[in-house]
């Protein structure tokens, strides 16, 4: 359809998509089998037998790994960014927008806990934990200053290193890295240790499936609550005019996705991200959330390109949102 904007009209497309529906389902997923893999909205789609997809959440171009939180069939592969908003698909099919805070930590048997700051990604805080898991790669990356544990399948700490080198995670297992106070504390755990990881986020989610992280937030009841500076992004994203992706919740649960098209070489004006949240009340969306945009703005239905690309050719993507088949939780990404 075409939309009226402050600068033109916008040439955007639309996808409602009922959850609940026998069949299909929607869900994130990533360009490969690991976190930092790149690919193609239409090839994720064909991969995944989709009859409709989008490019999903933020990425990082340099580290190539998703910026914000990304779960699988319930498997945990990043964690949410502070403040920015989540799109969660649960067990039954239903599904929520919302602003959610990490409570996650490790476990060690007659130890105690350790709060864990993230999931396959290098510390950015001092004094601080985080676990590298298989879906990072064969090894967890160099890393001076740190203690780490490696964990077999087995959930049983097989070795520790303080070298700060490269070091290998094991089938099935995980690395676990503490620098500063945290790396002094894992010293202190004795090998063939048990370990157990808890994740869960604040609100609550206890039966989550699927999650992407995106934002900024756009709508929640209904109205208007964008705050850009606030969920810390940079100018590229909360200014100006550019193409846009978008999902939304309706009150009846159904599924809003919206591209925008835009400068330079897609058709019309693109949108501020006021105008999408508007946009996105005239859908009737509850709750909505922008997604990564501009050259990544790609709509796919049923095997073809609809959206025309800003940047000419689309631009490879760490992961899309995609409504396809229900799979087993073993199939692999």
């Amino acid at each position: 359809m075409q939309w009226p904007t402050g600068a033109g009209e916008a040439v955007v497309h639309v996808v409602v998509v009922d959850p609940k529906s026998n069949g299909l389902e929607i869900r994130p997923a990533l360009g490969g089998p690991l976190v930092r893999s790149l690919c193609s909205v239409l090839t994720i789609a064909k991969v995944h037998e989709a009859v409709a997809a989008v490019n999903g959440g933020f990425f990082s171009p340099r580290e190539r790994v998703p910026l914000g939180m990304l779960v699988i069939d319930g498997e945990w592969m990043r964690a949410p960014l502070t403040n920015r908003p989540v799109f969660a698909v649960m067990q039954d099919g239903s599904c929520d927008i919302s602003r959610v805070a990490f409570e996650a930590g490790v476990h060690f048997e007659e130890l105690g806990f350790l709060p864990l700051l993230g999931i396959n990604q290098n510390h950015w805080e001092n004094n601080s934990v985080v676990v590298f898991t298989e879906r990072w790669g064969p090894s967890a990356p160099a890393a001076s200053g740190t203690t780490r544990l490696v964990v077999s399948a087995c959930k049983r700490v097989v070795h520790r290193d303080t070298s700060g080198k490269e070091l290998a995670i094991p089938a099935g297992g995980m690395v676990i890295s503490g620098n500063g106070r945290r790396a002094e504390t894992l010293q202190k755990v004795p090998l063939g240790r048990q370990v157990t990881l808890s994740y869960a986020t604040r609100p609550s989610w206890p039966k989550l499936k699927h999650a992407l992280g995106g934002g900024p937030l756009l709508l929640a009841g209904g109205k208007i609550v964008l705050n850009a500076a606030a969920e810390g992004f940079r100018s590229d994203v909360a200014n100006g005019r550019r193409p846009r992706t978008a999902v939304g919740i309706r009150a009846d649960g159904r599924i809003v996705i919206a591209t925008v098209e835009g400068p330079p070489l897609g058709r019309g004006s693109g949108m501020t991200l006021a105008e999408l949240a508007r946009f996105m009340q005239k859908l009737e969306a509850q709750a909505a959330m922008n997604l990564d945009g501009g050259s990544s703005t790609t709509l796919i239905v049923e095997n073809k390109v609809i959206t025309k690309c800003s940047s000419g050719s689309p631009r490879l993507v760490n992961n899309a949102l995609v409504v396809a088949p229900p799979r087993s939780s073993s199939a692999a990404d």
